[in-house]
Formats: C-alpha cells, sequence, structure tokens
C-alpha cells in the first residue's frame, strides 16, 4: 500500500517510493526483474510483485544466496504474508499456475463496484515482519480471509 500522494501519480512506483524514503537509504529496483544478475546488492527483499514467474526467480536467489525476503500478497479480501522458509519449495507451495498476474483487488468485486482495502492490510503486517528481520525475530506465515 503505497498512499501515493498527486505528485507521484503517474510515476514508477518503485522510483516513486525510492525517492520519498531516500533519507532512510533505501533503493528500490526500478527495472523488471528477469534475471539473477538483477538481484544482487540488495540486504532483504521484499515481494510485493503482481506475479509468479517474478516471486520464483526472486524466492530461488534467495535461497541460493542465504537472503532474506518476505513474499507479500493482497487480492480483494485475501491477505498473505510469508517470510522465508527452509526451503525454497516451501515458499513456493502457494503459486497459482493458472495466473499470470495479480491485482489487489478481486476482479468480482471490482465489477461489482467494491473496493477493496486488504492491501493496506497486507502492508501494515510486511511492515512489522520487516521490523521483525531487523530486530532478530521470527516471522510466521499469515493467511487471512477477511
Amino acid at each position: 500500500y503505497q498512499n501515493f500522494s498527486k505528485e507521484e501519480i503517474g510515476m514508477n512506483k518503485a522510483k516513486a517510493l525510492a525517492k520519498r524514503y531516500s533519507e532512510s537509504g533505501i533503493n528500490a529496483m526500478t527495472k523488471r526483474i528477469l534475471k539473477e544478475t538483477d538481484l544482487k546488492g540488495y540486504d532483504v527483499y521484499v515481494l510485493c510483485v503482481d506475479n509468479d514467474k517474478t516471486r520464483k526467480l526472486v524466492v530461488e536467489y534467495c535461497h541460493k544466496h542465504n537472503k532474506e525476503f518476505l513474499d507479500i500478497r493482497a487480492t480483494g479480501r485475501k491477505v498473505f504474508c510469508m517470510p522465508k522458509e527452509n526451503k525454497p519449495r516451501d515458499n513456493l507451495r502457494f503459486i497459482d499456475d493458472d495466473s499470470e498476474t495479480y491485482s489487489c483487488q478481486d476482479k468480482a468485486d471490482l465489477a461489482r463496484g467494491y473496493i477493496q482495502k486488504g492491501h493496506k492490510i497486507a502492508a501494515m503486517i510486511g511492515v512489522q515482519m520487516l521490523l521483525n528481520i531487523d530486530r532478530g525475530h521470527d516471522n510466521h506465515l499469515i493467511n487471512l480471509v477477511i
């Protein structure tokens, strides 16, 4: 949940957020992640991607290079936040082979004019999980239907 300002509308999401949080030392990936070399140079990876191809690439990279990551998702009323598990297959067990991409708004609800706010909940859980990593605390899988 990026909570963009009017000035940020139309900007690349990653660039807008990197600019906003640059004083905190946060850098964002501003290009599409297509290969392992695109992932080098980061300490923690926060997956908020809308496709499983990129998710699989990041999960496998992080396991191979012993990097921490969080997988944060929201689709309509469904919220899912997962820390790095013991093995890549544990993190990849919830990949939906039937879907190319996702949206934080469930298509059926959006067609009815319902705007869901599960993405805000996922973002707040993700922030706490990121703090847990920084503080050396364990994280646990969170799966909610609201």
